[in-house]
């Protein structure tokens, strides 16, 4: 029988150089310079150059993703709560006042909102009201896009809003 004492000689060293790593203490974490400025409100002279009607302005095309309007100004009186997937699909709508309720809704029926549920793909819907098509998505809040018949692009792109002065 022939002994590989390169490899014996490896793998010991391995085994030593794992079992050094494992207690050699980590790094210490690099201190802050202790005159870093904390967070403060603006000066009020700061404050004064925002106009309040900027200020509205950009508060009311927020989306922070919990209100009650969606990115259309229109209340949100469903949400895509679910899918059922059996001879039929459907879905699960809700009323996001009153979370513990649901109801069930096929391809070809009336959400809600008047709109009707056109197409259920993945974890995706289209809801069709009238020339305006919306998907929307499991666990978003509003629409994901919508087609061009609708009045307003529930989710506008940040890339052609003017700047604000």
């Amino acid at each position: 029988m022939t002994v590989n004492r390169p490899a014996i000689w490896l793998s010991v060293a391995g085994v030593l150089g794992l079992i050094v790593g494992y207690g050699w203490p980590p790094p210490p974490i690099p201190r802050t310079a202790a005159d870093t400025a904390a967070w403060s409100v603006p000066s009020a002279e700061r404050m004064a150059r925002y106009s309040p009607e900027s200020f509205a302005k950009i508060t009311r095309e927020m989306r922070w993703g919990t209100g009650p309007l969606s990115g259309d100004g229109q209340s949100t009186n469903w949400r895509l709560a679910g899918f059922l997937i059996s001879d039929e699909a459907a879905i699960l709508v809700m009323d996001p006042k009153v979370p513990t309720q649901t109801k069930r809704v096929a391809i070809g029926e009336k959400l809600p909102d008047g709109s009707t549920l056109h197409v259920i793909d993945g974890d995706r819907i289209t809801t069709q009201l009238d020339a305006c098509e919306r998907i929307y998505q499991l666990y978003q809040l509003t629409p994901i896009s919508s087609s061009s018949g609708c009045e307003s692009d529930p989710a506008p792109d940040a890339s052609d809003k003017e700047p604000v002065k």
